[in-house]
């Protein structure tokens, strides 16, 4: 079947380009193929209309505009996504500081150490200040983590 015209040619990459190809009864259709190496003209007859009736490089010059928008909002993206990341984990830091404010051996630290968990910035030295108070706090207490434990499990039942 013969093509009467391709229409809105568009590169899908640097080596193919995309068009809408009308009929001659009128139908359309999509139509896609590889450009001849080094855009040899008379290989291929829809890269040959092409040429005729477009101009190449202004194909080239949307291809590459298209591609650098494209880069560009998945930069945007991946910005933002991080953005949201990081957003969380500050989130989860400060829920857990505010969990650990509530345990015994945090409310009778000293207050460098509260201080200390308040600027930590991150959970990794938020849990090495929190273990040292811990360790203060058992050995203060003359006490071992199961007697930690056994001590919570009284307060909790005190407070039903």
């Amino acid at each position: 079947m013969k093509f009467s015209k391709l229409l809105k040619p568009r590169l899908l990459n640097p080596e193919v380009i995309e068009c809408e190809l009308v009929n001659e009864d009128g139908s359309t259709e999509k139509l896609s193929f590889s450009i001849p190496h080094e855009d040899k003209v008379g290989v291929n007859e829809y890269f040959d209309y092409i040429v005729e009736n477009y101009h190449l490089e202004e194909i080239r010059a949307q291809y590459e505009s298209e591609l650098k928008i494209h880069r560009d909002n998945q930069r945007r993206e991946k910005e933002h996504e991080q953005r949201k990341k990081e957003a969380v984990e500050l989130k989860q830091l400060f829920d857990t500081k505010a969990q650990m404010f509530e345990l015994p051996f945090i409310k009778e630290a000293s207050q460098d150490i509260r201080s200390a968990l308040r600027r930590a910035p991150n959970q990794i030295t938020l849990n090495l200040i929190a273990y040292v108070a811990f360790e203060k706090y058992l050995e203060d207490k003359k006490m071992d983590c199961v007697g930690y434990l056994d001590y919570l499990d009284e307060l909790s039942f005190k407070d039903e």
